[in-house]
């Protein structure tokens, strides 16, 4: 299967139903690709994943949704202020 995707250019997250994080230093931290948030508080956020749950610590963060228009294959949150 990874031939194929490689051959195709497509994400291995999005066919394999995988999350992505992308970290821009101790700014952002994007997440996409998860099944919703579980539980959310002033220094954590735990969001359910293919096979689980998915924890972030850190300081102050807060959910933002993805800006009208934005392309991308379920769900996204940002998480700036980690």
């Amino acid at each position: 299967m990874r031939a194929v995707m490689d051959h195709l250019g497509l994400p291995q997250e999005a066919v394999l139903d995988l999350p992505l994080l992308t970290l821009v230093g101790r700014q952002e931290l994007t997440l996409e690709n998860h099944l919703g948030i579980k539980q959310y508080s002033p220094r954590m956020v735990k969001v359910r994943v293919k096979g689980g749950f998915l924890e972030i610590r850190g300081g102050r963060p807060y959910a933002q949704k993805p800006h009208q228009g934005e392309p991308h294959p379920g769900r996204q949150n940002r998480l700036p202020g980690f």
